[in-house]
């Protein structure tokens, strides 16, 4: 089972969950025992967190587990809001987060998917589904989807929200005055639409993971 021997060479890394047991690839139904890293994910952090300040220090929190996992030699593949669990700690109140959910994780340099794939999805970077090497820029690609839905979400930094409401002391600034300059309209040809971002190189051909019986998680706590 691939999941259980990534948690097993992570050891905690990134507040992954550490492997107590799990039953072997030989085994007839795979199964794993885990510890327990929260109740809440990321969908949860407007309700976890107290202010404005706690939901970007969990971005941070995030942001470093995401480079522990890294450092270790893995890229997670998978990264989006369920799969980060923020929990906080009842002896000093401060927030943790974890990465879970590890299924997709490979080496870095080693391809997730052995043929092309079309079913592309928004919080994966594109280059997975063209059998590129996994590499942390992929996780980066994720990371910056999450961000963008947690940040562009309605009300999730009322503090924010006060300032922009706040009224202009001494009334708001007068509109400025721009003197109207009639132009011709010019139409410009449109650029060549490539699926790749300009930081990633070509992709190769070449992806179909190797399917199996889904293994089954069992958590305690920790």
């Amino acid at each position: 089972m691939e999941e259980a021997e990534v948690l097993r060479r992570l050891q905690g890394a990134g507040g992954a969950p550490r492997l107590l047991a799990s039953s072997g690839a030989a085994a007839r139904s795979q199964a794993m025992l885990t510890t327990f890293c929260g109740a809440h994910t990321f969908e949860d952090l407007v309700g976890v967190a107290r202010n404005d300040q706690e939901m970007l220090h969990a971005l941070l929190l995030l942001c470093r587990a995401l480079q522990q996992l890294h450092r270790r030699g893995y890229v997670h593949n998978d990264l989006k809001d369920n799969n980060v669990v923020v929990r906080r700690e009842q002896s000093d109140g401060r927030l943790h987060v974890s990465i879970i959910d590890l299924g997709l994780a490979r080496r870095k340099g080693v391809p997730l998917f052995a043929t092309r794939r079309d079913q592309a999805r928004s919080w994966m970077a594109p280059e997975l589904f063209e059998c590129e090497p996994c590499r942390a820029s992929m996780d980066v690609f994720s990371l910056g989807a999450s961000c963008g839905v947690l940040g562009c979400a309605r009300d999730n930094y009322p503090l924010l929200n006060c300032m922009a409401e706040r009224p202009w002391p001494g009334g708001p600034p007068p509109p400025a005055r721009h003197k109207a300059i009639k132009r011709a309209p010019q139409v410009l040809p449109a650029p060549p639409i490539s699926p790749h971002r300009p930081s990633t190189p070509h992709s190769t051909p070449g992806c179909d993971p190797s399917s199996g019986n889904s293994p089954t998680k069992t958590e305690l706590p920790c």
